[in-house]
């Protein structure tokens, strides 16, 4: 089993965040590209750390990814690739993406992104589109002394959409790292016709 603490799943109205039985991480065993998948088998009562339980034997743990990802990749051991895509939940479990350099059986998340929260008041809004340059993308993750986030530009686009939104209620976006100048918001009915921006 793999302790893992920082970085959790949900988040309450005053911002605390916390591991949830369903959450799942993507352990990288030495030497293989594609991850693990490990579920909670316990966390403790603060919600702060958990511990997991990988679907199969791990060798030598060399880092980890959450949300679980059966699409991403490491390279040399310390080099892990994931896809933020174009369409999103807007879930926070979905937008807390975060990765750990192993240290044995110890895992540490740190986040790599940014996460963009929103909520919109227009009962006729079901469709949501975040635009600005370079949000999203393929992300490479660096698992050094510090980790480090990169968005690949050959994979970057310009537009996240999150569809099926109900008014009045938090969503939760992971956008790249980066300093956004210029970035929008618009919100969709179901004929996608624009219905609003900001």
């Amino acid at each position: 089993t793999l302790p893992s603490s920082l970085t959790k799943s949900t988040v309450t109205s005053d911002g605390k965040v916390s591991w949830e039985s369903t959450d799942a991480i993507g352990i990288f065993d030495e030497n293989i590209a594609a991850p693990v998948k490990a579920t909670i088998k316990s966390i403790s009562s603060d919600g702060k750390t958990a511990v997991f339980t990988p679907a199969n034997e791990i060798t030598k743990a060399v880092g980890a990814i959450y949300p679980y990802d059966s699409n991403a990749t490491i390279a040399d051991n310390s080099k892990i690739s994931i896809s933020l895509g174009t369409t999103r939940s807007g879930n926070f479990a979905d937008a807390n993406v975060a990765a750990s350099k192993a240290d044995g059986y110890k895992l540490a998340f740190k986040n790599v992104t940014a996460v963009f929260k929103f909520n919109v008041s227009d009962d006729k809004a079901k469709s949501v589109k975040i635009t600005a340059p370079k949000v999203t993308g393929t992300l490479g993750i660096t698992l050094g002394t510090t980790i480090t986030a990169l968005l690949d530009n050959e994979t970057a686009t310009d537009e996240i959409t999150v569809s099926n939104i109900s008014a009045n209620t938090d969503y939760y976006v992971a956008i790249a790292p980066s300093q956004y100048n210029d970035i929008s918001f618009s919100w969709f009915d179901n004929s996608d016709a624009q219905l609003g921006s900001a």
